[in-house]
């Protein structure tokens, strides 16, 4: 898919849920960061915090979305089952790891990495 249709698609997903997006993007070229992606997990529809951590969970490399960690794992105490669950698989394909919806589990894990060098 290229990255045309894919912002395409991602601005249509974001604006079915009520995620405001247009002050956001420089260009309408631009696809969304892990940043954008990072604060829709703290939106007020579930939807939108579903949706973002299934699109963190696409990035499939930890170091590019290093600093979805933290709110992923925060994600693993949501109210709706649906972004708990989405959570947990971005978690597992973005660390290779797999503590299920716990996030003292996860927490514990992830401290440990940073203290060991985060692998760097």
């Amino acid at each position: 898919m290229n990255r045309a249709r894919r912002v395409i698609i991602s601005l249509l997903i974001m604006g079915a849920v009520g995620f405001a997006v247009t002050s956001t993007f420089r260009s309408e070229a631009e696809e969304p960061t892990v940043d954008h992606w990072v604060a829709a997990l703290k939106n007020e529809k579930w939807e939108a915090r579903k949706e973002a951590a299934e699109a963190l969970g696409k990035l499939g490399d930890l170091y590019a979305a290093e600093n979805a960690i933290d709110p992923l794992i925060t994600a693993l105490q949501d109210q709706k089952a649906e972004v708990r669950d989405e959570a947990e698989g971005a978690l597992v394909k973005l660390t290779g790891e797999n503590y299920g919806q716990d996030p003292k589990g996860w927490q514990k894990w992830w401290n440990t990495f940073l203290e060991g060098g985060g692998g760097y």
